[in-house]
């Protein structure tokens, strides 16, 4: 796994900042950035001093290495964004009682706790995740319905809007599995049909505390398609709560242009024209009963994406292969609802059972990373 050595030098220098600026002095007014050059370490007006961790604690958490690495490379050396990130994101997860992976567990499986909210969330909003896996530059690409989250009512009688946001958490860890995903950003395709209304209260106020200024998730395109328009409500209540890196990556196209840059297994059946009518009803796909829903998750294809025959250099890596069953990939335990414990997407499951078993999977990759990963 990733180590300390396998960073850049820059990298390697905006991250050491941003640790010793966490367990360093805070509160005293001082503006620590890191230049070009770096810092010296006998300049007492850009070095902090040691104070204790319970301090740092209560400010920032308890970030991995592995996750001081993420906001020190996505704040991109500027040190005082990185430690804004950190708080904002120590505050939503208190917010929603979001746990941290426990990296010292002697349990079977530490991350059992996680996964039960992951396959809660799905089951609760099974249209809304349509597809998770690797495009062909090795980047981590889902696929989202967003009408399937219900995003302008409050969760189901069977979900809480603290699961929901924790949900939210788990997903963006999993599209950033290791150092190298950390590099390459991730690629979010949206289906914004029958997106009318504006989301819930809680609904923006939760995705801002996330996704404005919190997570340090680096996006490379978020091609979306049926997007409302520019001076609709929808559109207008949701702008605020994207940071500008998220609206600079917005752009809006059509299913035949999301076909020619994609590979069929990365998009939904209505994305690639499968029993695509222009006449659905959208309502009555919100509030379908669960045996129409689990007959619909059947009908749907279900062959796994086939990474390794994708295009770009980097296909053969173990972490970007989601249906490899080598075991350096699957090797970590643990058993998903009626999966095999390698993972693998057997003969006869429906794409709901793939989005989960390739969501446990990456989850799975990020959790080692951490485990493994020391700054020094």
């Amino acid at each position: 796994m990733a180590h300390l050595e396998q960073l850049t030098p820059q990298e390697r220098e905006w991250a050491l900042a941003l640790d010793e600026a966490i367990y360093g002095e805070v509160n005293q007014g001082v503006g620590w950035s890191l230049s070009p050059r770096g810092n010296s370490s006998n300049d007492p007006k850009t070095t902090p001093t040691t104070t204790n961790s319970r301090a740092a604690t209560e400010l920032y958490g308890k970030p991995s290495d592995f996750e001081i690495v993420a906001h020190a490379i996505r704040a991109k050396g500027d040190v005082q964004r990185g430690l804004r990130r950190l708080k904002r994101m120590k505050m939503f997860k208190d917010e929603y009682s979001v746990p941290d992976f426990d990296l010292d567990s002697s349990s079977n499986d530490p991350l059992e706790p996680i996964l039960r909210v992951m396959k809660k969330f799905h089951l609760a909003y099974p249209h809304f995740i349509q597809k998770i896996g690797m495009d062909k530059f090795g980047r981590v690409a889902v696929q989202l319905q967003l009408d399937g989250l219900r995003w302008s009512l409050s969760p189901p009688f069977n979900h809480t809007e603290t699961e929901r946001f924790q949900a939210f958490c788990f997903l963006l860890h999993a599209t950033q599995p290791t150092l190298e995903s950390i590099r390459r950003g991730t690629v979010w395709i949206g289906d914004l049909r029958g997106i009318s209304q504006r989301p819930s209260s809680s609904m923006f106020r939760g995705a801002r505390m996330l996704f404005r200024d919190s997570y340090p998730i680096k996006v490379e395109d978020i091609p979306v398609v049926d997007c409302p328009p520019k001076f609709s409500v929808a559109y207008a209540t949701t702008y605020p709560f994207l940071s500008s890196h998220f609206v600079d990556k917005f752009v809006r196209v059509t299913p035949e242009v999301l076909r020619q840059h994609f590979p069929p297994e990365l998009l939904s059946d209505r994305l690639r024209g499968i029993n695509n009518t222009k006449n659905d009803n959208i309502n009555k796909r919100r509030f379908r009963s669960k045996k129409a829903s689990k007959n619909n998750a059947t009908d749907q294809n279900t062959n796994a994406v086939d990474i390794a025959s994708m295009d770009g250099d980097e296909s053969e890596a173990s972490w970007e292969n989601l249906d490899d069953d080598d075991d350096d990939v699957v090797s970590y335990g643990g058993n998903n609802g009626n999966n095999s414990g390698n993972g693998s997407v057997g003969n006869g499951e429906t794409d709901e059972s793939e989005v989960l078993t390739r969501i446990e999977r990456l989850l799975r990759m990020r959790f080692e990373t951490e485990k493994n990963f020391r700054l020094a």
